[in-house]
């Protein structure tokens, strides 16, 4: 066993090579009902079950009785004044053993460099097991030397969090960055991966999350925020922050808390976590394991949230909330936040699909557009964007590929033609047996002859305030993509309705790569959409 000892406290915790030696140090006494003169009498390194351990030996403080005391080591950076202490360990005995694991943990979490060496203070709180003071003992200053045990690909640290010292997030204006989904980082149940939610909900968007180095977390919601039934609040969308005043979810509003970032290590991803009645990141509703009902109240709770990425270049910091326990093929259900500095809150993300317009869709006179051969062009899900019930994430492309070169053709004159490249993808409610690619000339003298190639008519609106821009496709047979979906439902059986039309939202649209999202709604409640990603043909 190793003994440190050095009277002006320069202590390597965690290094390569350890000073060795006795301290010799007055005992912990109680001066007054509210201090301890000295910090701790001395400390030890030593071997327990294979870890190495630091073990902290104090004398016991005095209280004036033969109550049992529990003493606690606390450590923060110098200067704070333990407003944001690490209580690395606590113990009724007088040594307290603290694996050198946990204090290079802290150590990094409160910003000093993994692999670099920094001041810390430590101190001794003795807490007494009845109504009484606890003592706080004088703080020594200890040079701890870190190791490399962070994620090296979530390398997120305090420093990195906070800034210079405070720092302030909001969440990435584009699509993905904020939803839910049945696995961690899925946004399935929505509003699907492809969905851009910055401007349907601008109040959303502009909210910021400020971390400072003394531990304080303050939410600003800006003025504004996006208000839904279980607030108990009236109407929904965006609005005032005000109305929440006098309403069980007061406490959201915008105020200053409390959080902990506690660093990952090869394998383990970090935490960050944030306290006080109202704290939340993201989504005031959730919290670990579960939701607030319908018309509750936040209570005073720690709400931690695993950080799956964070990338230092782009300085996106991705969180995960896991909010139930797994049924049916999910691991649960997990809500995901994707935050950058709010510096950069305007320069990254998608274009606003407000911005699609008749010209995008018709081009120079007329634009043939058909599917993006990939993964999440084409699929059913319980929200506009998913595919959570079909294919699930899968690219179906290589098995459906008289479904990816069918063309829909839009022209400035109100002409919509589709042209189905002489096959179709056969199945049972187009009166076709046998399934998979077939000569389009086999629904001849069929139920389904109408969903064949042929021309019809469109209409263009475009987006209004919260309203998206829609197309919509009329005449007998006339679909984009999928033929058997209509608004409110699918058909069990041809033939399609004559002269029918049928109305797609323009879910996103991304003027770079020129991809277009168009989602429809089979129910009359919003509960399963078909989403389809289009892109101009060659």
């Amino acid at each position: 066993m190793k003994v440190l000892s050095n009277l002006r406290w320069l202590l390597f915790l965690l290094p390569m090579i350890w000073a060795c030696g006795d301290i010799e140090q007055p005992p912990i006494i109680a001066q007054t009902p509210a201090s301890i003169a000295s910090p701790p009498t001395d400390i030890v390194i030593t071997q327990e079950n294979g870890a190495e351990v630091v073990v902290f030996n104090v004398s016991p403080a005095d209280f004036g009785t033969t109550m049992e005391v529990t003493y606690i080591i606390q450590m923060d950076r110098p200067g704070n004044e333990f407003r944001n202490p690490a209580d690395l360990g606590s113990s009724t005995s007088t040594s307290i053993e603290i694996e050198k694991d946990d204090i290079n943990g802290a150590a990094i979490a409160r910003g000093i460099t993994p692999g670099e060496s920094g001041p810390m203070e430590f101190r001794v709180r003795a807490v007494p097991s009845r109504t009484l003071s606890a003592l706080n003992g004088a703080p020594i200053t200890i040079n701890v030397s870190t190791t490399v045990s962070f994620n090296p690909d979530i390398p997120l640290t305090l420093e990195a969090l906070v800034g210079d010292g405070t720092k302030a997030w909001r969440l990435r204006p584009s699509a993905g960055s904020w939803g839910v989904g049945g696995f961690r980082g899925d946004l399935g149940f929505f509003p699907g991966a492809t969905t851009n939610l910055a401007t349907v909900r601008p109040c959303t968007f502009n909210d910021l999350y400020i971390f400072s180095q003394d531990g304080t977390f303050e939410y600003d919601a800006q003025g504004d925020f996006w208000a839904e039934g279980w607030m108990s609040v009236p109407g929904e969308g965006c609005q005032p922050e005000s109305i929440l005043d006098g309403t069980p979810s007061e406490a959201f509003k915008s105020g200053v808390h409390s959080f902990s970032l506690i660093p990952g290590a090869p394998g383990v991803m970090p935490q960050l976590a944030v306290t006080g009645t109202g704290a939340f990141i993201g989504f005031q509703r959730a919290f670990n394991g579960g939701e607030i009902p319908e018309g509750g109240s936040p209570t005073d709770r720690t709400i931690t949230y695993t950080v799956t990425a964070f990338d230092p270049a782009t300085q996106e910091l991705t969180l995960s909330l896991r909010t139930a326990d797994p049924f049916d093929a999910f691991d649960g259900v997990f809500w995901t936040f994707v935050l950058v500095p709010d510096e950069l809150g305007g320069e990254v993300g998608g274009e606003d699909p407000a911005a699609f317009t008749l010209d995008d869709l018709v081009g120079s006179g007329t634009q043939a557009w058909q599917l993006k051969p990939a993964a999440g062009a084409f699929g059913v899900g319980p929200a506009p964007g998913s595919d959570a019930f079909f294919p699930n994430g899968g690219d179906i492309s290589g098995d459906r590929p008289c479904l990816f070169n069918d063309l829909f053709i839009f022209s400035q004159d109100g002409t919509y033609e589709y042209d189905a490249q002489g096959d179709v993808y056969a199945e049972d409610y187009m009166g076709l047996t046998g399934g998979g690619c077939q000569p389009e000339s086999n629904l001849g003298g069929t139920v389904g002859e109408a969903w064949a190639s042929g021309t019809h008519q469109f209409t263009f609106q475009p987006a209004s305030g919260n309203d998206r821009a829609q197309i919509t496709v009329t005449g007998t047979g006339a679909f984009i993509a999928l033929p058997k979906a209509f608004n409110g439902g699918e058909y069990e059986a041809g033939p399609p309705r004559a002269n029918e039309s049928v109305t797609y939202d323009v879910l996103d649209f991304n003027p770079d790569t020129r991809e277009l999202t168009l989602v429809i709604d089979i129910t009359d409640n919003g509960a399963v959409w078909w989403t389809f990603v289009l892109i101009p043909a060659d």
